[in-house]
């Protein structure tokens, strides 16, 4: 699955964690349910820039040019949809290979079970979020940190003196989160 995007976008699991990065999976959701009876499943989604110069030099065009995003943690399925570079990296996406053959650590590869947990992970987010607004909770809380940068501060009217609203603190996204029961519920 790849998503076109205008700006250099990755995916950051903390991202996910504080519920700001839940495009990625939810598209792989859609494509493992899509793909369901197929025996077909999803190896990954991305994020692809376009509309931009990367840049004069070719080795610079290639490396900038790679999608970044959520992999399985498997070499053999990335090599049959990436060529190889010369030293190890894929020419589709931003993973390398080590001499010996395995994929450089990372934290955006995920084993098949891992991903699975992930995309629940990510349903309960998107449960939790659309329980809040159909409850009518549309109190103004972003992440800390996020208005210095914010585009849209000028009308957001986020003021923590008005019942409600509050900056957050995000949880940090831990492997550990991917355990099926971090929430203490089984997911159906």
């Amino acid at each position: 699955m790849v998503d076109y995007k205008s700006s250099d976008t990755g995916f950051k699991p903390n991202d996910l964690a504080a519920g700001t990065s839940l495009q990625l999976p939810v598209y792989i959701e859609a494509a493992r349910q899509m793909l369901r009876d197929t025996g077909l499943k999803p190896a990954g989604g991305y994020y692809m820039k376009i509309g931009a110069s990367y840049g004069e030099d070719e080795d610079e065009a290639l490396k900038e040019g790679r999608m970044r995003g959520i992999s399985l943690k498997d070499a053999s399925v990335l090599s049959r949809f990436s060529d190889m570079l010369p030293g190890g990296a894929f020419a589709a996406v931003d993973q390398r290979i080590t001499s010996t053959g395995k994929l450089y650590s990372s934290t955006r590869l995920f084993d098949e079970q891992e991903l699975d947990e992930l995309l629940r992970y990510t349903q309960r987010l998107v449960r939790e979020a659309a329980e809040r607004i159909y409850s009518g909770n549309n109190s103004i809380c972003p992440r800390s940190g996020a208005c210095g940068y914010c585009d849209y501060k000028s009308v957001c009217r986020m003021n923590t003196l008005y019942a409600g609203n509050a900056l957050r603190t995000p949880p940090r996204f831990d492997r550990e989160q991917l355990n099926g029961s971090a929430n203490g519920e089984a997911e159906e």
